[in-house]
């Protein structure tokens, strides 16, 4: 692989390259994408589908994963479906970081879109990796805000446009606050853990920090119905990622159909509610 496909591992004169933050953390990653110079990326077939349309506006083609049962890291899986012209994108699910491929072959681009707080607690080094990315809006319940960490993260200032410069100012003012929400959020979900038992993904288990609780059931549509007229948010997606279906990556579609996301509290009065609500319903164990 050539070093233009490779980019820059250091920022100016060996420094770890400084974050760049934009409105978007999709845009952040779609663009990262498209400065590897790849033509495909490779995503899991469970994912975001508003990612995968950012991707294609980006001008690349998206080629699909299948997911590991339990929300675990793919591995070979993803990997086998590699070639010299893709880019990876690694997802961290849900605050779950999960170790990337260490000698993919390709560009390795990280959405960890909810993993911050993951990230500060268990002390990741941003400047061993290519592109990680990070959403302050879904985190922290900004109104605009993502972060790009990595030595590709230097290549993505000057394709930021100017309404984009304000989102600097969001992630000073999460970063001012970054511990303490990581310290909050590392306590909820050892509570939360202990409540659900099975019935949180094993993946979960040696997560620090969940945003959202990735619950399944046979019921998920009359289950997030009524957890929500009770004043739970909960959530999932509505549509699948085009083109990935049960011929092609099984196990991403049976994980779609029972899958749904409950934010996680931090402030204990609103955890302990939604816990008691959790209970209320029908979980099935992972």
């Amino acid at each position: 692989m050539s070093a233009e496909r490779r980019g820059p591992h250091t920022g100016p004169r060996g420094r770890r390259a400084r974050p760049v933050a934009g409105r978007r953390a999709r845009d952040l990653l779609a663009e990262g994408c498209r400065a590897t110079r790849a033509r495909t990326a490779l995503v899991p077939a469970l994912y975001c589908p508003d990612v995968v349309a950012a991707l294609g506006r980006a001008g690349l083609a998206v080629r699909y994963y299948d997911v590991a049962p339990g929300l675990g890291p793919p591995g070979a899986e993803a990997e086998r479906e590699l070639d010299d012209r893709s880019v990876l994108v690694w997802h961290h699910p849900f605050g779950c970081f999960q170790q990337p491929p260490a000698h993919a072959g390709v560009p390795v681009v990280e959405d960890a879109c909810v993993a911050l707080r993951t990230a500060v607690v268990q002390g990741l080094d941003h400047g061993d990796t290519e592109l990680r990315v990070f959403s302050l809006r879904k985190e922290f319940a900004q109104p605009i805000g993502g972060v790009a960490f990595g030595r590709r993260a230097p290549a993505l200032a000057p394709r930021l446009s100017p309404a984009d410069r304000e989102a600097a100012d969001v992630w000073r003012k999460v970063r001012t606050r970054l511990r303490r929400s990581a310290e909050a959020g590392q306590a909820a979900t050892r509570i939360a853990r202990e409540h659900l038992g099975v019935r949180l993904s094993p993946a979960t288990v040696s997560t620090p920090v969940l945003t959202q609780l990735p619950l399944v059931s046979a019921e998920r549509d009359r289950v997030v119905r009524t957890l929500r007229d009770r004043g739970i948010a909960a959530w999932f997606w509505q549509e699948r990622v085009p083109g990935a279906g049960n011929s092609t990556a099984p196990m991403a579609w049976e994980l779609w159909r029972r899958l749904f996301l409950v934010p996680l509290p931090t402030e204990q009065t609103a955890l302990q509610a939604c816990l008691g609500e959790l209970g209320r319903v029908r979980l099935d164990p992972w």
